[in-house]
């Protein structure tokens, strides 16, 4: 009887620990993003990879497109 109870126990761990971790949750993929950054200006160059934007402010600011 207290092997059951020790096998139902290690197998309850073992299913919950997924979840407890935050693997195989979306929320976790998303944390890896990083913030959006805004640029508000003109568009001076595009590239296949890249933007290149002269800001309001008088920079200019390389933006890596993402594939697809």
């Amino acid at each position: 009887m207290l092997q059951k109870r020790v096998s139902a126990i290690l197998a309850a761990a073992v299913l919950t620990m997924p979840l407890a971790t935050g693997i195989g949750s979306p929320a976790y993929a998303q944390s890896a993003m990083p913030e959006p950054v805004r640029v508000r200006g003109a568009i001076v160059s595009f590239g296949d990879q890249a933007l290149r934007v002269n800001t309001r402010e008088g920079q200019t600011v390389d933006i890596a497109l993402s594939q697809g």
